[in-house]
């Protein structure tokens, strides 16, 4: 009886011990993030913080304020007067900022902020003369652009033409909206063809008061068919040839001088001297021919067809084709002659 007691004791004493045991101890619950700004934050400039609580496309129109800023700051430490600003545009396409320098050349200037890439736009990339006349070209038409915006268009057509349009590309790149120094990425000039072509939409946009008047006869009675020749096509072709060879005349005095410097500072040797002007003056040979006879035939057939206007229009681009084609043949009969005599 004793033993029993005693092993009852015994497993009281064991089960007070168990039950007084201290707690198991927890783990305390994560503390609060602090709101309150911390040093990288609270250096940040205000144009920083507004970048840093922007949503993603908010971030695309600040990249592109800077860009905008950076190019009119670098316009303005060149001495550009504005031509075109931003405060006269009505329509979203065209160019961002168009300025003359001292010299009176129109630069045309491609704003970039940031990274943004160069876009593809009327079949060329953005930034250079090619894309400069396109744009020109439907800014001139659109019936929704600006007074300014159609007068700067022709401005830049007649620079193309003239061979004094420079189209520039200038980038600014920001830290986290925070502006750097503007750069220029990338120039462009116009070519002979892109000089062509201002030349063609000039025509287009505004025709040429030298069209003969309509006749008063029937429409469907052509006008009397004979060779195709200068002066079978009248004024019409006579004008568009001349329109295209003064461009012609211009760009490649140019050339001369450009070559006649280069071989004085050393930069290029007799032999490519002698080429260059060889290949200038067969192009120029080549192209005029052609030029007076392309525009001859493309006056004579248009207006067989279509009447002056489509004389005049004939006359113009059957002007530009022949050149072009007589161009380069000419170009390459140039170049041969002088390499064969090397």
């Amino acid at each position: 009886m004793l033993g029993f007691v005693a092993k009852c004791a015994l497993v009281s004493l064991l089960a007070g011990g168990q039950a007084s045991a201290p707690p198991t101890p927890t783990t305390p619950p994560p503390a609060a993030k602090s709101t309150t700004p911390t040093a990288a934050t609270s250096n940040l400039t205000e144009r920083q913080r507004a970048y840093a609580a922007a949503s993603p496309d908010a971030r695309v129109r600040i990249a592109e304020e800077v860009g905008e800023e950076g190019a009119r700051a670098f316009a303005k430490a060149k001495g550009w007067t504005p031509v075109l600003t931003n405060a006269d545009k009505a329509i979203p396409q065209g160019f961002d900022q168009v300025y003359r320098d001292s010299t009176g050349k129109l630069v045309v200037v491609e704003a970039k902020g940031g990274g943004s890439p160069l876009a593809k736009a009327y079949g060329t990339e953005q930034g250079t003369a090619e894309w400069a006349v396109q744009a020109a070209k439907r800014v001139a038409s659109s019936p929704k652009a600006s007074p300014a915006e159609v007068a700067t268009a022709h401005e830049v057509l007649k620079a193309a033409k003239a061979g004094s349009l420079e189209v520039v590309v200038v980038r600014t790149k920001h830290v986290f909206g925070e502006p750097k120094v503007a750069i220029l990425e990338a120039s462009s000039k116009a070519s002979h063809t892109t000089a062509m072509e201002a030349s063609a939409i000039l025509g287009q946009l505004a025709p040429s008061t030298n069209v003969a008047p309509a006749t008063t006869g029937n429409l469907g009675s052509p006008p009397k068919q004979g060779k195709p020749s200068l002066s079978g096509a009248g004024p019409i072709s006579k004008g568009a040839g001349l329109a295209g060879m003064a461009v012609d005349l211009g760009m490649r005095a140019t050339q001369v001088v450009e070559t006649e410097q280069a071989y004085g500072k050393g930069g290029i040797s007799a032999r490519e001297r002698g080429t260059r002007h060889a290949r200038n003056a067969g192009g120029l040979a080549g192209g005029w021919s052609a030029g007076w006879a392309g525009a001859a035939v493309g006056a004579t057939g248009g207006g067989m067809v279509f009447g002056p206007l489509g004389a005049f229009a004939g006359g113009l681009f059957g002007g530009i084709a022949g050149y072009l084609g007589g161009d380069v043949l000419g170009s390459a009969i140039g170049e041969g002659i002088a390499g064969s005599s090397k």
